[in-house]
């Protein structure tokens, strides 16, 4: 493995000396690390950031499919489309992230769990992935890091989009949107529809095919009332079936799911130093279980939130950030809690300084939970630039995951929760080497006071939380990323060892070794490419007894533009028809094809 790192090491220099760059990568300006604009160069954690121009390449129609093999990003899929996928995010839980679509936080408040499989790409504009801990700005869950989707929005001019899709397993996607902006109002408004029949996903269990079907709809507008005041309103709305296999063969199981999103914001700049920004948000996550057309349970769960932030240019080097927040969570549900609602509260502290050579960041934040008080998590970064074109950096950040109400409150015949519960806790050191289109960052990531359910006695079946785990990840990424005449290439590695300070097992279902790499070329008016993903074994328990093997996939795409509005694609998924899992006895595609037409004109 020494060697292996030795010569990726190498390779990334070389690549670093090539005068064709990928400059867009660089140039990218993101929100997420700092809550303030910045491009990816400047930013101090390791960031990557999916563009509009990559997902209209990668033709990917899901979430999985578009960020599979990114550094440090391991995905875990129930069974085929729609069905529970989990992202582990550089080794942490699956619910040690912050995901976000356009500055409001997702998730279901009762299991922490995250619905990647229900967020339509047709919606989306661009993704920022930022790895290592982030609590010090947004609070619980951002031990590995926080993913913050944006959905399309009003462009320059007046424009339309059109997508229909058609493809194995019955699969067929229709889309459709409107956009338009002018100097001070912006609009778009997006519709999509998803469905497909499906594949098996548990042999043992019920024999029939697991479709998915997903209606949603996005809406958004901002109007500038003047260089100093805009304000912007986001609306995403999405309802589906999902057919799953349950307990009983004879029978049909299938989940009814909504997710609603909105989010308002005025953004206001008092005075040249000074912009202060005020936003609320809703979040609805709700799910109800049907067994033979009748329901057998229900999980509701809503959360309110407040920001208000200000950011505060001192001179041209030195930014202060100043922030509170709150956080209302409800639940409603036929399982019962014994609390339904609780609130908490946050005051973040942020300081960057620029210089010609260094750069340094200072974040500070409290928590105020009304079940276990105030928890504080803090992080320091510091930038040196090396040469023209490479920085070192390092960093040192505290987080934390409060539990969740399943954790604290859950009471049922199979178990109940613990409202005694502390939160977990973490601490990560990092040291990135960046180049002008690549980057390097190895880390270690501690983890104490994991939460996990336990039985009570031998062979009783019912089961408890409690704070008895403790975690330690190692872990290397390479990416790189760069256009070469008429290819655009990409690179992704990574190396982790996540392990289980009191056993020494693998953490279960994480891959210690990742890669993807991606080519594709343009040519005139036809443009066709290939990505390769490979991941290591992994283990599917925490005894680590039940060993996942590795896999490879290989897939393939190609467009061919029509005329300026008009273009046909088509790609083929899993080329080599690989037989493999990701969770243990749950299936995955095999060799798929799917051929599209997409207009983007006015």
């Amino acid at each position: 493995m020494k060697t292996t790192i030795t010569g990726l090491l190498g390779s990334a220099i070389l690549l670093s000396s090539t005068s064709n760059i990928f400059a867009a990568e660089q140039d990218a300006v993101i929100v997420t690390a700092t809550r303030t604009a910045q491009t990816v160069d400047e930013s101090l954690a390791s960031v990557t950031v999916i563009t509009e121009d990559d997902i209209q390449r990668s033709q990917a129609n899901s979430i999985q499919e578009l960020l599979n093999g990114l550094a440090g990003i391991n995905f875990v899929n129930s069974g085929g489309a729609g069905k529970t996928t989990s992202l582990f995010l550089r080794g942490t839980n699956s619910d040690h992230i912050v995901v976000m679509i356009d500055g409001i936080k997702i998730g279901s408040a009762t299991s922490g769990d995250v619905p990647f499989q229900n967020i339509p790409v047709s919606q989306i504009e661009r993704i920022e992935v930022v790895r290592g801990p982030r609590s010090s700005l947004y609070g619980s869950e951002a031990i590995g890091g926080v993913i913050q989707i944006f959905t399309k929005k009003g462009k320059n001019k007046s424009g339309a989009n059109f997508n229909i899709e058609l493809g194995s397993y019955d699969t067929h996607q229709v889309s459709a949107g409107l956009s338009r902006s002018n100097n001070k109002t912006a609009y778009h408004m997006q519709l999509s529809s998803f469905s497909t029949a499906g594949f098996d996903a548990q042999d043992t269990r019920n024999p029939d095919k697991d479709g998915y079907q997903n209606d949603s709809l996005n809406a958004n507008i901002s109007h500038k009332f003047s260089d100093q005041a805009e304000w912007s309103i986001n609306f995403l709305h999405l309802e589906g079936v999902n057919d799953y296999d349950g307990f009983t063969k004879t029978s049909k199981y299938e989940s009814r799911i909504f997710q609603q999103s909105v989010g308002t914001s005025l953004k206001l700049r008092p005075s040249n130093f000074w912009q202060t920004e005020l936003s609320l948000s809703q979040n609805r996550d709700e799910s109800d279980n049907i067994k033979d057309d009748t329901q057998f349970s229900r999980f509701d769960s809503e959360r309110r939130h407040g920001l208000w932030q200000n950011d505060i240019t001192i001179n041209q080097s030195n930014m202060v950030t100043l922030g509170i927040d709150y956080t209302k969570e409800k639940v409603d549900s036929t399982t019962s809690f014994a609390k339904k609602e609780r609130y908490s509260t946050g005051e973040f502290f942020q300081y960057q300084w620029t210089g010609e050579d260094n750069d340094i960041l200072i974040g500070r934040r409290a928590d105020r939970y009304e079940n276990f008080g105030i928890h504080q998590t803090g992080s320091v970064a510091w930038g040196k630039k090396i040469g023209q074109s490479t920085r070192f950096i390092l960093s040192y950040g505290t987080a934390f995951k409060a539990p969740t109400f399943n954790d604290l409150y859950y009471s049922g015949a199979g178990g109940a929760g613990n409202p005694n519960l502390e939160p977990e806790e973490s601490y990560t050191q990092e040291a990135i080497l960046r180049g002008k289109h690549w980057e390097i960052s190895a880390y270690k990531t501690k983890v104490r006071d994991l939460i996990v359910w336990q039985e009570t006695a031998p062979s009783s079946f019912f089961y408890m939380p409690s704070n008895v785990d403790n975690a330690t990840i190692e872990g290397l990424d390479i990416s790189a990323k760069k256009q070469y005449s008429e290819w655009h290439t990409q690179l992704d590695i990574s190396f982790a060892n996540p392990r289980n300070d009191v056993t020494n097992k693998i953490l279960p279902r994480r891959t210690r070794k990742s890669i993807r790499i991606s080519a594709d070329k343009t040519a005139h008016a036809f443009q066709y490419g290939a990505t390769i993903i490979g991941y290591s074994e992994r283990y599917d328990d925490i005894a680590n007894n039940n060993l996942i093997k590795d896999y490879w996939l290989l897939n393939l795409r190609a467009s061919y533009n029509l005329t300026k509005a008009w273009t046909l694609k088509a790609r083929v998924e899993n080329a080599l028809d690989e037989d493999y899992e990701t969770a243990k006895g749950y299936n995955q595609a095999g060799f798929s094809m799917f051929a599209s037409i997409n207009y983007q004109g006015f």
